[in-house]
């Protein structure tokens, strides 16, 4: 009896050993839509597609990651790879690609996103001197399934994490 149970507690701490070590992988190939909204504002917003190509990553105790393409329609600039490393689920998205032999990179914005990238909040500022988390030129890429309240909740718990 002993012995069954020291066997079936080697196997149990092998597969924890094995899943800290190595991630969970998933391939993502899917189009979403999707509504660009001023934070200012209510409503309903511009719709767009967002093509979400990749492999994500689920790691049991450090932060999850994406590899791959996020494209946006309606910004060029989103048709670079992406390697997001996602930290309480936020991520700063930023595009790269090369350019001959070098590696431009392009920050976009900070992205929220559940396990596997099903509903994701991207803000993205309208200027080029970053991200204003006050609200003003603040704009929102969110999946059919948020709303703006889930973006204001996102922004607000960006400014507390800001302010620690």
């Amino acid at each position: 009896m002993k012995k069954k149970i020291l066997i079936i507690a080697g196997i149990l701490l092998l597969c924890l050993l094995y899943f800290c070590l190595f991630p969970i992988k998933y391939n993502i190939d899917r189009e979403c839509e999707a509504s660009l909204l001023n934070t200012d504002s209510t409503g309903e917003g511009q719709k767009l597609t967002v093509k979400i190509k990749g492999k994500y990553s689920f790691y049991l105790f450090q932060p999850d990651t994406f590899r791959g393409t996020i494209e946006i329609e309606g910004f060029p600039e989103t048709s670079g790879e992406v390697t997001l490393r996602f930290d309480h689920g936020t991520a700063n998205l930023v595009y790269h690609h090369w350019d001959r032999y070098e590696l431009h990179s392009q920050s976009f914005g900070l992205i929220s996103a559940n396990f596997g990238l099903k509903d994701f909040i991207i803000l993205k500022e309208d200027t080029t001197a970053g991200i204003d988390l006050s609200g003003n030129g603040l704009y929102a890429i969110i999946s059919k399934n948020m709303d703006i309240a889930d973006v204001e909740a996102f922004r607000l718990k960006l400014l507390e994490e800001m302010q620690r």
